[in-house]
Order: C-alpha cells, then structure tokens, then sequence
C-alpha cells in the first residue's frame, strides 16, 4: 500500500494548523530517476495505484552516509523537524553497500503507524527489560535467604 507521490522535487502547502501537503510538480508527475535507467514512468511500469497525487506529510526519511561515531541507535524520544511551522517526525537511516532501502524505509513508515497508533516497540522493550531485571533481582534475595 504504498506509491509515489514525487521524485527529490515536492510541493508542501500548509493546509491547516496541523497538516502539511505534499504534491509532485506536473512536469514530473508519475516520473522517477534512476542512475542506470534512466527515466521510469512509475504509473505506466506499475499501474495506477503505485502513483500518488497529493498525501498528508506524516514522516521525513533522512538518509545518511554511514558514520558510526554520530548515529543515535535507539533514540528515546521522536525527532521532529520543523516544516511550515508544523513539527514532522523523522528518522535517520544509515546508507552503506548492502543495505536495502526500500525495506528499511518502509519498516520505518510501517513503524511510524504503529508509533501514531500509540504501539511504541522501544518502551515495550525497555518495560520487558525492567521486568526481567527485577524477576532475577527477586530470585536472586530468595537465593540469598536460602543459603
């Protein structure tokens, strides 16, 4: 379920006190460069439905060149960046040979849903954590008392 709205060109337009708009330019709508290939017409390869015309801003995917020394690598709290006056998350993801993108970006989009849902991943990990921590903390008194 997902399409195209633009290429590296977009057309944002503040609509309301929370929602930002993203259009492609007519002149390159439904196009997609790629180094290699060229040109592609995404409407006409993959069919109407892998195209978008407009859609509401929600997330900005930031692809970075790898650089160990300054990537945080689970983040506590959202990023946002600031676009019209409206705060939009975003994540960071690491370029680097072999990694795929596609994947990783809708993973991310795929996960922002969740996290919009209410469903965050990391709290539900750090709260197991807590829990496990405290269990062997428990065993480890009654060991204690054994003895």
């Amino acid at each position: 379920g997902h399409g195209l709205v633009a290429d590296d060109a977009v057309d944002f337009a503040r609509l309301g006190p929370d929602y930002i708009e993203g259009r492609c330019p007519v002149i390159l709508r439904n196009l997609l460069e790629v180094r290699g290939l060229g040109l592609l017409d995404i409407r006409t390869i993959f069919g109407e439905t892998a195209v978008r015309r407009k859609l509401k801003l929600r997330l900005i995917v930031q692809l970075v060149r790898r650089n160990d020394g300054e990537f945080e690598r689970l983040p506590l709290e959202a990023q946002h960046i600031d676009v019209l006056g409206i705060p939009i998350r975003t994540v960071k993801i690491q370029v680097a040979a072999g990694r795929n993108l596609a994947v990783l970006v809708e993973a991310a989009v795929r996960n922002t849903i969740l996290q919009l849902r209410g469903i965050d991943t990391l709290k539900e990990f750090m709260e197991r954590q807590r829990l496990q921590m405290n269990a062997e903390a428990e065993s480890t008194k009654s060991q204690g008392r054994l003895i």
